[in-house]
């Protein structure tokens, strides 16, 4: 071999490899960076949207405070009166879609058949909800305003059913504790007759428990506004679970409070759900990757916020973003996990 070879190859072969060296270093460093970038605008991202919705339920659950603590310190109201403030609750927010009050049996002196009192008040202009009830227990009282299909509606929903049943969560479960809670999702029959959660607040009076204070969210209305504010805007995809793990908001779900964020499936096994779905439902941090998508491009789902909301519920976004400098198809997020402290309860005691 020429000599001029010799020393091309003893030079240039150290330059090639110090040379591709160097790119690959810098290559790591762009991608490591990209990597960092991506995950603080999505973190960020998620915490403003997480504040958001967080702010949105904990103002409801503002209104069934203040309304109890109202109903501790303020003498007895009239059946019109309490379906005032019943429409005034609903009215406050477009989110809720009902609220109702229930007292203890015998616990409201003017339940019951008789003459109705303040004949002139406007409250009387609702229109009162149409169909025929049973009243199984005459002795319970539970005034009821909610959103009907033409405005507002009011009714008795001690006329529908016996919320004493130890089926219905949204009573039992104060009335044990008497403590606030966010119930899971339930179909509501006989009252608003649609799926629902309901953030519930006992109310005291000498000491004892004297009935709840309900607000009611429908869970078709919470979908539309929080997909319509959050995914149409930026892309995120928002997913509001339960404290049991069903979903409430899930976008890609045509049933979501008929399914479970643990009837996910990892894999092609099948066998248990993925590790970053259990994390964010036990509001830990979690970043996990997925397994090849359908066009052969390896990609990392980010579950990019989880939450408590209003100290119940537990909410995260998962974004697919692609990298600053994208050359072989990967995508980034993150996960971050926060716990806001639970509600108060409201007790006079």
């Amino acid at each position: 071999m020429p000599i001029r070879w010799k020393l091309i190859l003893a030079i240039g072969t150290p330059l090639v490899l110090l040379l591709a060296g160097l790119l690959a270093y810098d290559y790591a460093r762009l991608r490591a960076t990209a990597h960092q970038e991506s995950e603080r605008r999505v973190t960020e991202t998620a915490d403003r949207y997480a504040s958001s919705l967080d702010g949105d339920f904990r103002a409801i659950a503002q209104i069934a405070r203040s309304t109890a603590q109202f109903l501790e310190t303020a003498p007895v109201l009239s059946e019109p009166q309490l379906y005032d403030l019943l429409r005034r609750n609903v009215e406050s927010d477009t989110l809720i879609y009902g609220s109702c009050v229930a007292f203890e049996p015998r616990g409201f002196p003017q339940s019951g058949a008789g003459p109705r009192p303040w004949p002139d008040h406007p409250a009387w202009q609702i229109p009162e909800a149409p169909g025929d009830r049973p009243r199984p227990n005459p002795e319970l009282f539970c005034p009821y305003v909610y959103r009907g299909a033409q405005g507002l509606l009011r009714m008795d929903v001690a006329d529908a059913y016996d919320y004493l049943d130890r089926r219905w969560e949204w009573y039992r479960v104060p009335r044990q504790t008497g403590k606030p809670f966010w119930t899971e999702p339930f179909f509501d029959e006989g009252a608003g007759n649609v799926e629902m959660v309901t953030y519930v607040t006992p109310f005291f009076r000498e000491g004892k428990f004297a009935g709840t204070v309900d607000v009611d969210v429908r869970l078709e209305r919470l979908r539309l506004r929080t997909l319509g504010r959050f995914t149409k805007q930026s892309g995120i995809s928002v997913f509001v679970i339960s404290r049991e793990g069903k979903f409430i908001v899930a976008p890609t779900l045509t049933s979501p409070a008929r399914e479970t964020i643990f009837g996910l499936r990892s894999g092609s096994a099948g066998r248990r759900s993925p590790s970053w779905a259990v994390a964010c439902w036990r509001g830990r941090a979690a970043r996990p990757a997925s397994a090849s998508t359908p066009t052969g491009i390896r990609s990392w789902r980010s579950s990019a916020r989880s939450l408590r909301l209003a100290g119940r519920w537990r909410a995260w976004s998962r974004r697919r973003r692609p990298w600053p400098r994208c050359t072989l198809g990967w995508r980034g997020g993150c996960c971050r996990g926060w716990r806001p402290s639970p509600p108060s309860s409201s007790s006079s005691s």
